[in-house]
């Protein structure tokens, strides 16, 4: 909801978007608006155009986010928690909505803490900690043997691995490392980790 005007009917946020080059029209753009949010799988999209984000659910918020980000036809899509706060049934929806996407072509980087939408539509991985990468490979490779322990714990603390949470210490991403970032939380950190 924070994302869209909440002032301006959806519609018109999507048909906006359409016309950045000023080459459409409003009427053409508005009935692209449409078709756009009909392809993210809104139901009576013509009605749902006029509406204000605070008449939709947080899940078609989210569909007419995607349907402003489809506007300008891009090759790439970059997904930043597309699934947050939202309850299990729209989630499912939303990946749904973006594995469709990617199997029509649309290339989709998915930042996300949630490794369940993951392995649901993602091919590779990139596992980030304190804004460096720690592991990277094939999805299904990592999550089924990962190599990095913060990979290990991260996995490790989902509740249908057991639950077990990674320990509380705050990393300054501006500090400067010799060794593993991670090093400070990890298991099985030695001394050479904070070094090499």
């Amino acid at each position: 909801h924070a994302a869209l005007n909440p002032l301006m009917q959806v519609g018109h946020q999507i048909a906006e978007a359409l016309r950045g080059d000023g080459e459409m029209s409003a009427k053409a753009s508005f009935s692209a608006a449409i078709d756009l949010l009909q392809r993210v799988g809104i139901a009576s999209p013509d009605k749902r155009a006029k509406d204000y984000p605070h008449q939709l659910s947080g899940g078609i918020c989210q569909r007419v986010m995607i349907a402003i980000a489809l506007a300008g036809n891009p090759r790439l899509l970059l997904a930043d928690e597309p699934t947050s706060a939202l309850d299990a049934s729209v989630r499912g929806q939303i990946l749904g909505l973006l594995g469709q996407l990617k199997d029509e072509g649309l290339a989709i980087i998915l930042a996300t803490h949630d490794f369940s939408s993951v392995a649901q539509i993602s091919d590779d991985l990139l596992v980030l900690y304190a804004g460096r990468m720690v592991e990277r490979g094939p999805t299904e490779t990592i999550l089924r043997n990962p190599r990095h322990p913060y990979t290990a714990a991260l996995i490790g603390s989902l509740p249908q691995f057991g639950g077990q949470p990674i320990p509380s210490v705050t990393v300054d991403p501006r500090k400067r490392f010799g060794g593993c970032r991670f090093s400070e939380r990890c298991a099985y950190s030695q001394e050479h980790c904070r070094v090499e």
